[in-house]
């Protein structure tokens, strides 16, 4: 059908058996705006809702003065559209507006421009339009239907991109190709959408938000959606129903608003390396997560999260995640256990010649004389980062726990690499003892010290060691198995005319020199024996209280003497050793702080 059938007169064509019905309703109402075929959309082709493709493109195009249409264009409502409506690289000010419509062919909009496309409600298989550009909206909503891939890559639309209670079938291709589109307002992918096959958003811009609440996207368990490198403005919605079979891809996008995944279903694996969001990131309540969670180098404003959402993750990646703050119900206790499920690299045992199988790989055997399980190695980032947040935001217990749990795996991770490495070398087997030697001295550190970064912890060693002590030398004295340690008192008439010896040299235990002395009257004058003072003064490497300066037990006179002259230089050592370090971790020379 050419141009010279619009320049019949409308006498003329109403008698005319080559137009339909619908079409002669057309070209007698169109210069209203508003033309309804029918209320519903059309199952099938008739001669009452028929209209041809190459009709609607002239009136699209702005009719001529056989047909004129207003200056916004014609709404169509439920026609059934016959033939190809191609639109290709056509340049026009008004809109497209088919609703409810039917397409037995597959449209072609390719470099089309046009005020804006309406297809609410329709049905066709599939659309072409690729770098299609609109003034104002796109319209592909209110169960609209595509039994066919539809192709917007590069296209520009100026308003809103609505697919919102629609359903797009790829037919085992894309279902929605929106790669590199630009939208200048809202992109509504939710409320009842559904896509089978990909929905591709790779390096889009979206101006306002995207919502996919309650959206459906079935990759097929390949890619649901994928937003790789896609910069959005506002916020990015994946929350209400929201459901994903297959993998969600936003490696590399950028939102500008928040990240809202709350309520959601995820059967497939959600890779967000390198995204950045500079709002806050809700990831709660989800309903599922079965799969690999890569949040590699991706950056949050703020991370609010629960102990449910991470479970299903697995692997779960974090390295290099960082969050400029935290909020949500997750404890220390729970942070620290989110941080144990992070996927770790393995620590592989050094090998020979034959093939076996670790971990379903194949690598070369073992030494006959090691175990192949040498556990993982442990990123400490993830455990850097937790700290650093915890104490800007005032929790600074929490983040010394924190980097106490961080060294502790560092250091189980070096002393398993070390036993990992020998080989039958000197050198590996050298490195291999130093790190058995260091092991206990490691972790008498980390319980005694928490690595240098909970150096409180210390007090309760120092308690243990007093009462143990207070208990010793309180047994000693009452055996009277102290003695005075003063030259003057040694010398003293007072004190050796109750020390008897026997012929033999020893001292005579059945005379309790002890007891006769403090009993004298010379005594008296001298500094009083205390048993929880003297092993606080023992531990205190000043002998600032006197007691340590006043007495000593007596190791001839008795099993109690022994043993407390024996075990003194053990809590002197402590006593140096503990205030020392505390001291050190205290001013930050041992365990770091970051």
């Amino acid at each position: 059908m050419g141009i010279s059938f619009y320049r019949k007169t409308l006498d003329e064509i109403k008698g005319d058996t080559e137009w339909s019905a619908a079409e002669k309703k057309l070209l007698e109402e169109a210069h209203t705006g508003f033309v309804v075929i029918s209320e519903t959309r059309p199952d099938a082709e008739t001669d009452d809702n028929k209209i041809r493709a190459e009709l609607i493109r002239h009136i699209t195009l702005g009719g001529c003065n056989y047909c004129r249409v207003t200056d916004s264009g014609v709404r169509i409502v439920g026609a059934f559209i016959g033939g190809i409506l191609d639109l290709e690289a056509c340049q026009t000010p008004l809109s497209c507006a088919l609703y409810r419509c039917r397409f037995n062919e597959r449209p072609f909009l390719r470099d089309a421009q046009l005020n804006a496309l309406h297809l609410s409600g329709s049905v066709m298989p599939g659309l072409t339009a690729h770098r299609l550009r609109t003034t104002q909206d796109l319209l592909l909503n209110d169960h609209f239907q595509s039994d066919g891939p539809i192709d917007l890559v590069g296209a520009s639309i100026g308003g809103t991109l609505a697919c919102n209670a629609s359903r797009f079938d790829g037919r085992q291709s894309p279902a929605l190709s929106m790669d590199g589109v630009n939208v200048g307002g809202d992109l509504f992918l939710s409320d009842g959408f559904e896509a089978i096959g990909e929905v591709s958003l790779t390096c889009a811009r979206i101006i306002g938000q995207v919502a996919c609440d309650g959206g459906k996207f079935n990759g097929q368990n390949i890619i649901a959606l994928n937003m790789n490198a896609m910069t959005v403005e506002g916020d990015l919605f994946l929350r209400q129903g929201f459901t994903a079979n297959g993998l969600v891809n936003l490696i590399r996008s950028s939102i500008g608003g928040g990240l809202r995944i709350d309520g959601s279903e995820f059967n497939g694996a959600i890779v967000a390396e390198a995204m950045s969001v500079c709002g806050p990131f809700y990831l709660s309540q989800l309903k599922s997560l079965n799969g690999r969670f890569d949040l590699t180098d991706a950056h949050v404003g703020r991370l609010h999260d629960d102990a449910e959402a991470w479970k299903g993750a697995d692997p779960l990646i974090l390295n290099g995640f960082r969050y400029d703050r935290l909020t949500g119900t997750l404890s220390i206790g729970a942070r620290l256990r989110w941080l144990a499920t992070k996927q770790e690299n393995p620590i592989l045992p050094s090998l020979r010649d034959e093939a076996v199988t670790i971990d379903g790989q194949s690598y070369d055997t073992p030494m006959p004389y090691r175990r192949t399980d040498f556990g993982s190695y442990c990123d400490p980032q993830p455990y850097t980062q937790l700290a650093k947040v915890l104490r800007e935001q005032g929790m600074a217990l929490g983040a010394a726990r924190v980097l106490e749990a961080r060294d502790r795996r560092v250091l189980d991770a070096t002393f398993n690499r070390r036993m990992a490495a020998v080989d039958g070398s000197l050198a590996a087997d050298v490195d291999a003892a130093l790190a058995l030697v260091k092991r206990p001295f490691d972790w008498l550190f980390g319980a005694m010290f928490g690595y240098g970064h909970r150096p409180g912890r210390a007090l309760f060693a120092v308690l243990g060691i007093l009462a143990i002590n207070w208990a010793l030398y309180a047994q000693v004295w009452e055996a009277g198995q102290m003695a005075p340690t003063s030259d003057v008192v040694l010398t003293s008439e007072a004190w050796t005319r109750h020390v008897a010896l026997m012929p033999d040299g020893d001292l005579d235990t059945s005379v309790n020199t002890l007891r006769a002395w403090t009993d004298s009257e010379a005594a008296q004058d001298y500094t009083t024996f205390n048993a929880p003072l003297y092993a606080l003064d023992l531990f205190i490497p000043l002998d600032a209280l006197g007691q340590e300066a006043a007495w000593a037990p007596s190791p001839v006179r008795g099993v109690w003497g022994t043993l407390g002259f024996a075990t003194g230089w053990l809590t002197q050592l402590s006593g140096w050793l503990i205030t020392a370090i505390a001291a050190a971790a205290v001013a930050g020379i041992v365990g770091r702080k970051d």
